[in-house]
């Protein structure tokens, strides 16, 4: 089974794209053409409904758990996570629809959409109609994703997602006031298909968050790194670990580190960052780890499910600890670079 990204036993990952193959290589392409919400379900193996069970269990014979349900795949009877009495199941279907609503009419289309971990982790990720331009032919596209699941963990999500074209690579960046993930939260409720215009409204703060996104990214373009200043960029992202040589200077650290090495590699060379106006530029070395995350940072990937590195680098890029880092070096880079 290739990756985090599911596999059906027929050999069919639950994930289609449109127009270009995604940084992360996977899924079924369907050609350059728009799809519906509902051709998007279909593509991507996502029409398969998840049921509420109740769960039992042995005790002086068989007993029936009055307080905990489980989420099953009605197609494969796979369980997918453990609820209580109120959680409702949120199809990917009803899912998709909902996002309809919420990009709205010519504004985006749908680009990927797909299911991780055997169909706990749904996502859809939709294309808006506009570029930022960084520094020459330095591109970003700005996306809007949608994030929900059937594990009883997750609250169905709406994220701001810059793409830098030249690399493919996921951005993250957060800004007070237009969060990514604090905005646009809803719990599995039977009343979450209702909320639609509710999140339109929230909706307004999409070209408010780009605007400022295209502003720090201008920012950082325009500021050198110098060679000291990127060992502070990687002590500060805890790249460079001591694991108990405390004998060692931060220096000696560095060198000593593989992980800081790629990044400082990328920074170098990596793709993009060799360009007029962005070469040694704050922005370069943001684009260093946003880079090695997308692509090169090793993940810890389960035994038992059968991930492979793409598959979990890509389910950490956009929800966990990848993320996190690409988060923590925009942080870091623009109050490194305010500095100067």
């Amino acid at each position: 089974m290739p990756a985090d990204l599911t596999v059906r036993e027929n050999g069919k990952a639950e994930m289609m794209f449109v127009g270009k193959t995604p940084w992360h290589g996977m899924g079924q392409y369907v050609g350059d053409k728009e799809v519906t919400s509902a051709e998007a379900v279909v593509a991507a193996g996502m029409d398969f409904k998840a049921v509420k069970k109740p769960l039992t269990y042995l005790f002086q014979g068989e007993r029936k758990a009055t307080d905990a349900f489980a989420i099953v795949r009605e197609d494969n009877g796979r369980h997918l996570g453990t609820v209580g009495s109120k959680y409702e199941p949120f199809q990917y279907a009803q899912a998709f629809e909902f996002f309809d609503g919420v990009v709205g009419g010519k504004h985006a289309i749908y680009h990927t959409a797909g299911t991780l971990s055997g169909g706990r982790i749904g996502w859809i990720l939709a294309k808006m109609n506009s570029i930022l331009k960084i520094a020459g032919d330095d591109v970003v596209e700005k996306f809007l994703l949608l994030k929900t699941s059937h594990d009883g963990n997750s609250a169905v999500e709406i994220l701001f997602t810059p793409i830098r074209v030249v690399c493919a690579n996921t951005l993250a960046a957060a800004f007070d006031g237009v969060t990514k993930a604090d905005i646009f939260r809803m719990k599995h409720t039977k009343n979450i298909g209702k909320k639609v215009f509710d999140v339109q409204n929230h909706l307004s703060h999409v070209d408010a968050y780009f605007k400022k996104f295209h502003e720090a990214a201008k920012f950082l373009v325009g500021e050198q790194a110098s060679k000291s200043e990127v060992e502070e960029f990687l002590i500060q992202l805890e790249l460079a670990r001591a694991n108990g040589r405390d004998d060692m200077t931060p220096h000696e650290l560095i060198a000593a580190s593989n992980d800081c090495q790629t990044v400082i590699r990328l920074f170098e060379k990596g793709k993009g960052n060799d360009m007029k106006g962005v070469k040694g530029s704050y922005w370069a070395l943001y684009n260093a780890v946003t880079e090695y995350v997308d692509h090169e940072r090793t993940t810890r990937c389960s035994k038992k499910s059968g991930d492979n590195a793409d598959g979990c680098r890509l389910k950490s890029a956009w929800f966990g600890s990848g993320a996190d880092l690409k988060q923590r070096a925009f942080d870091v880079a623009v109050e490194m670079a305010g500095k100067k």
